[in-house]
């Protein structure tokens, strides 16, 4: 599972699409971060409640951390293991 980790993080690209952008590009959000940084950002995320805003883009905050990881082949396996 580590290893799924560590490639999902490596294959952060540094600026992806985005539909917010217009479809420019923008920056890959966990571009460069080690797992411990970014354990640390869950672990700020899980201690402290979202901020309610009225906005299209709503949803659970941890999602918004882990869209970058979902986006790449190993981060597609991470989260799909049992």
């Amino acid at each position: 599972m580590l290893m799924y980790f560590e490639g999902a993080i490596s294959q952060i690209p540094q600026k992806r699409a985005s539909l917010q952008f217009a479809g420019k590009q923008r920056p890959g959000m966990l571009h460069g971060y080690q797992i411990d940084q970014i354990l640390d950002l869950v672990n700020v995320i899980a201690q402290s409640p979202p901020m309610f805003i009225l906005s299209h883009f709503c949803g659970v905050p941890i999602n918004a951390l882990f869209m970058d990881l979902l986006n790449t082949p190993s981060g597609n396996m991470l989260f799909s293991l049992p």
